[in-house]
């Protein structure tokens, strides 16, 4: 229901400072989706749908974040660590004395 009223009020700023691309019907805009002139189109509408999760402009979003991040930050690093607090681990206690021979 939020992504449907992010789309919603999306679509209307779209509209305002597009107001040649308001009267389009259907099939006026599979048209240009199949002519020369959609990379146009798209990359127009696409720049207005860069902020609703889920949608390709999105995701291309935040990887030029995360690409600007590691730039002026560095690469992320991670640590693993498989010591256990085995002193303060119930269940592995319990399992020892079940062992005893």
């Amino acid at each position: 229901m939020i992504q449907r009223k992010r789309i919603l009020q999306q679509s209307g700023i779209f509209l305002k400072q597009n107001p040649g691309e308001a009267h389009l019907t259907i099939d006026e805009l599979r048209e240009m989706a199949a002519s020369i002139d959609a990379n146009v189109f798209m990359s127009k509408v696409s720049r207005y749908v860069g902020n609703i999760a889920g949608t390709n402009a999105y995701w291309n979003r935040v990887r030029e974040e995360l690409k600007a991040i590691i730039t002026s930050v560095g690469a992320p690093t991670l640590f693993f660590t498989f010591s256990s607090a085995d002193m303060h681990w119930p269940e592995l206690h319990a399992l020892f004395k079940a062992d005893r021979y």
